[in-house]
């Protein structure tokens, strides 16, 4: 993500920034998601009880899946605007 607003001469810094950034060009359906998933990642090295990490895990990741998939495509779409031409 950070590359595609590179190239669309976007400079971010934090990974917050490059998240909303994302989101306005619609690279990303909704950054609370993604600041979401951000939060249960951090959850998830700390968390060593079984109930916590199945409840993440079952409850998130067919969201996050189909929110990778949208990121994906949308990647998909970008790319070959910025791909070099080498001949």
């Amino acid at each position: 993500m950070k590359k595609i607003l590179e190239f669309r001469g976007v400079e971010v810094g934090a990974a917050r920034d490059v998240f909303r950034e994302a989101a306005r060009l619609k690279l990303l359906e909704d950054d609370e998601v993604w600041f979401t998933y951000i939060q249960k990642r951090n959850i998830t090295v700390h968390a060593y009880q079984p109930e916590i990490l199945n409840d993440l895990f079952s409850n998130t990741a067919k969201e996050f899946l189909k929110n990778l998939d949208y990121l994906l495509n949308q990647i998909e779409k970008e790319a070959p605007k910025y791909a070099t031409n080498r001949n």
